[in-house]
């Protein structure tokens, strides 16, 4: 991930300005999610096919310092969680699209974590 903290601070800004208007329920951005508790996590996705070895990739870096993945299908612009109310905190958002945590570096990420 090569995001600027200037991009960074940016789209969580106006993820937090969503939350003063609730009848919009933004908190997907194009590279940070917002947990209504103030975490957050930079991410990228991938969306594959449907037809490989990792169908898709879902890597983030919240702001509790660990990684994350998820092989999770989050669709396109992650629209498959978009309509969903916003997780509390990075461990229920975790728990809800079936993300774990790795080291960052390694293989352990091409790991299937959801059928």
């Amino acid at each position: 991930m090569c995001f600027t903290n200037v991009e960074i601070k940016r789209e969580i800004d106006s993820l937090k300005l969503s939350i003063v208007f609730p009848d919009q329920q933004l908190w997907t951005g194009d590279q940070v999610l917002l947990m209504t508790n103030g975490e957050c996590m930079v991410y990228e996705f991938y969306h594959g096919f449907n037809n490989g070895f990792i169908d898709h990739l879902f890597l983030a870096h919240g702001t509790d310092g660990c990684w994350y993945y998820s092989t999770y299908h989050f669709c396109n612009h992650m629209c498959g969680v978009m309509g969903d109310d916003p997780p509390g905190s990075l461990a229920e958002f975790a728990k809800t699209y079936s993300v774990r945590k790795f080291d960052g570096m390694s293989d352990v990420c091409l790991q299937h974590t959801w059928p």
